[in-house]
């Protein structure tokens, strides 16, 4: 933790929001290596130290990450309300979706899942049982690949049954 007085143990996300948007380009890079280095030991379940430092270390990433992420949270995501994206299911229940979460995510609370599952149900939902944040953990890779697998036939079924009647080879 940065936070140096009172005010900002309060507000550690407004002290990091303050850092990362400062004009000192020093302080900028000391608070984003340590948003990053903290946000690296918390994606993963079982973080690898190697892992880890080649995330902190990645020049080309990992600190604009930590300002875009900050930023973001400062700003509410974005959005009008709490529930703004939960009640807005409808714009996209016809998409067909998959939900992939990790049971061990610190990052994005699994309830959230579920609860966008419960609002969406169209959408299959499914846990990586042993994997937190990453995408790049095992189990939550997985389930990447298998609904990319899942959605490239569906629509390469679509694709063929629209170009029915065109000149189209399908």
């Amino acid at each position: 933790m940065m936070a140096s007085g009172q005010g900002e143990r309060r507000s550690v996300l407004d002290a990091y929001h303050r850092r990362l948007t400062s004009d000192d380009p020093e302080v900028v890079k000391e608070a984003a290596w340590r948003w990053t280095k903290f946000a690296a030991g918390a994606c993963f379940l079982l973080p690898d130290k190697e892992q880890i430092e080649q995330f902190i270390n990645d020049p080309n990433g990992s600190f604009k990450g930590a300002i875009l992420e900050c930023h973001y949270a400062a700003n509410g995501c974005f959005l009008e309300w709490e529930t703004q994206l939960l009640d807005g299911v409808d714009k996209i229940r016809h998409i067909p979706a998959t939900i992939i979460q990790g049971r061990y995510d610190l990052m994005c609370a699994p309830g959230n899942a579920w609860d966008l599952h419960k609002k969406w149900p169209e959408a299959e939902l499914t846990f990586a049982p042993a994997d937190g944040h990453m995408g790049t953990e095992p189990g939550v890779l997985a389930r990447f690949l298998d609904a990319t697998d899942k959605y490239k036939k569906l629509f390469s079924k679509a694709e063929t049954v629209c170009s029915k009647g065109s000149t189209k080879e399908a």
